[in-house]
């Protein structure tokens, strides 16, 4: 039906367009970048006379909405639907080197912690970069000393370094995160191992601050690292393996809040003393894990 009536296509490209007031306002910002973007996932499209009609508008639009513009999901829609669906065109449309010029510009600059991190950020200071630094070498001590893990990673980890990449907001993080690092973003950061076993791999987790540019608050920062602590010296595997094990998100998330928060997490204790219940029944421990806390509590 769509390949009889191209038009169709053409009125999403006729309203972005013949509105370019809306890319002036959040909501508007997002009804554009939305429309551009859903027309792009036409690329799917067998037709190749669908195909054909969405890259020459997308030939149009690009130039209209280049990166570093007023409204940057335009473009990146554009490139993440082409890169998707019709990988053949990057060229043609002059984005061979889109995620490589996009993360140049997007978190440019660069920290290496005294340590296994990297801080990779918009636009954190040095001084800002150090006191992330310090609060990661912290936690690191901490998770260390709490699972006994001799400073030994497990078996087949080759992750002897994690990528920190800090967005300035969580509107940069929903934009750019996606298509630079492939994670889903309706999250408050993701930690992303990848095959600890490859040689060439790259442990990362993304996050983004939650502050006004001037102190330093990252949201999640030190969830995520333990993450990154637990997996590389705690469980062995992959997170396809972790999971593979049976219920072990329990203890992916619940250790990696024990150890962000400590003893003093007020909400958790909180929401604990609701139940009406009490338990000092311990799971038992993953089969892949090389040691295991048991946190007896309220349930």
């Amino acid at each position: 039906m769509l390949a009889a009536d191209l038009s169709l296509i053409d009125r999403l490209y006729q309203f972005v367009i013949d509105n370019p007031q809306l890319s002036e306002s959040d909501h508007g910002a997002l009804l554009v970048s939305n429309t551009i973007r859903e027309m792009g996932r036409l690329l799917i499209a067998p037709q190749t006379s669908v195909q054909d009609r969405v890259i020459t508008h997308y030939r149009d639009l690009l130039p209209r909405f280049p990166l570093g513009g007023k409204n940057d999901a335009v473009w990146v829609g554009m490139v993440e639907m082409v890169d998707a669906f019709a990988p053949d065109k990057m060229a043609e449309l002059g984005l061979s080197d889109a995620k490589a010029t996009l993360e140049a510009n997007i978190v440019p600059y660069r920290h290496q912690c005294d340590g296994p991190a990297i801080i990779r950020s918009q636009s954190m200071t040095q001084a800002q970069s150090q006191q992330a630094c310090e609060s990661l070498h912290q936690k690191e001590g901490a998770f260390h000393q709490t699972v006994n893990s001799g400073y030994q990673a497990v078996a087949d980890d080759l992750n002897d370094s994690v990528e920190v990449v800090v967005f300035d907001n969580p509107t940069d993080y929903k934009t750019y995160s996606s298509f630079l690092f492939g994670n889903s973003t309706d999250n408050g950061g993701q930690y992303l191992e990848g095959n600890p076993a490859a040689p060439d791999n790259q442990a990362r987790f993304i996050a983004y601050r939650n502050d006004d540019g001037q102190s330093l608050s990252i949201w999640n920062l030190e969830h995520e690292y333990v993450h990154y602590l637990d997996g590389r010296f705690n469980m062995y595997g992959d997170f396809n393996d972790v999971l593979r094990h049976g219920h072990t998100v329990w203890w992916l998330e619940g250790f990696a809040e024990y150890m962000a928060h400590g003893d003093d997490y007020n909400d958790a204790v909180r929401l604990a003393k609701k139940a009406a219940t009490h338990s000092a029944t311990c799971l038992p421990p993953p089969t892949n894990m090389m040691s295991i806390v048991c946190i007896v509590g309220v349930i």
